[in-house]
């Protein structure tokens, strides 16, 4: 079985991954050949779009098993060390991304500072949805608050601010949308935009200079 695995093309591991937990949610399957997937095909997994939510799925199906053997404790010690792994990845990229951003916000124009105050109108509700994150992790079994949002999903929402589950659904995924979609809806909607000074008006202290 294990040469079998490990023999397998990273890509379709990573199918049978997903069919084996589809599987293994509906009990019709064990998860025997999970395990040794993960093992053999690591890299290419962590890689992935939705990992976090994949992996935050076995951990929790893991979890509920009533009656767990040691080839499952084995596998849900695997899934957090993965996830943790995962969350690293996405962290260290964000970090380069900002890195990235306050040396280009250096080299803009005056037209280029106007659209970097537009954003910064969002830090507001970037807080507010940070917040809901670990409200909402903390109830849905103390996962981690990047697999309920990542810090990348909260920036897209701030500048996008969708206002339909269809809309969030492009942003966040289906089954985010449909676990958290009313109340990330309603933080959205609720939000008012933080004030932005006017760079091109001129201040009080302009003002009174011009009058003396």
């Amino acid at each position: 079985m294990v040469a079998a695995v490990s023999s397998m093309e990273s890509s379709d591991a990573y199918t049978l991954l997903k069919a084996l937990l589809a599987m293994w949610q509906s009990r019709s399957k064990n998860g025997e050949y999970i395990l040794p997937l993960l093992i053999n095909h690591s890299d290419y997994v962590i890689s992935q779009e939705f990992t976090s939510q994949l992996l935050d799925s076995l951990y929790k199906l893991t979890k509920s098993k009533g009656e767990i053997t040691q080839s499952l404790l084995q596998l849900s010690g695997r899934l957090q060390l993965f996830t943790a792994q995962v969350n690293v990845s996405i962290n260290m990229k964000l970090r380069k991304n900002s890195i990235m951003l306050e040396v280009s916000s250096g080299e803009r124009t005056s037209s280029g500072i106007a659209n970097s105050s537009k954003r910064r109108r969002h830090s507001g509700l970037e807080s507010e949805l940070d917040n809901l994150r670990k409200e909402l992790s903390s109830t849905d079994g103390g996962i981690f608050p990047h697999s309920v949002l990542s810090t990348q999903q909260i920036t897209m929402l701030c500048s996008q601010k969708p206002e339909t589950t269809q809309q969030l659904e492009k942003i966040i995924g289906k089954l985010k949308t449909q676990k958290y979609g009313d109340k990330i809806l309603e933080v959205i909607g609720k939000h008012e935009p933080d004030e932005v000074q006017d760079h091109d008006s001129p201040s009080e202290e302009e003002e009174e200079r011009k009058r003396v």
